[in-house]
């Protein structure tokens, strides 16, 4: 295997409550997990579920652009007065890797700055396969 990407992930944390925001990213295939009280507010993270992007981060962060593009007045104020937005990339790699590259677009990039949000990359180390012959 040595590296695949698995995931991306658009997290928020706000002073303000993301009731809003979780209404409008219904109906885009994506699916809300973790939205609890934080330090400063509340924090919700959305994870990609359409068919066929689950090797492309490009167009997973392409469907958490559309939504946020596309947010009516309620919930883009909540998002604009966000104190983090950020698209977390996970990747997982085991020990037979010697050099993982994934690269997004120029397009993608200049989306994600033009919505004040940040990327990070997430490593996971490989689940190793499972003894009774389950899928990792």
């Amino acid at each position: 295997m040595a590296a695949r990407f698995v995931g991306a992930q658009l997290e928020i944390e706000s002073p303000r409550p993301l009731g809003y925001v979780l209404d409008a990213f219904s109906g885009w295939e994506v699916v809300s997990f973790d939205y609890r009280e934080s330090k400063r507010g509340f924090s919700v993270a959305f994870e990609y579920t359409g068919a066929g992007a689950s090797t492309d981060p490009d167009a997973q962060i392409d469907v958490f652009c559309n939504v946020v593009e596309n947010l009516k007045e309620q919930p883009r104020a909540i998002w604009d007065g966000a104190c983090r937005k950020t698209f977390n990339l996970g990747y997982e790699i085991d020990s037979t890797a010697s050099c993982f590259r994934s690269e997004l677009k120029p397009q993608t990039v200049d989306r994600i700055a033009k919505l004040g949000a940040s990327v990070l990359v997430s490593i996971y180390p490989a689940r190793p396969p499972d003894p009774e012959g389950e899928p990792a």
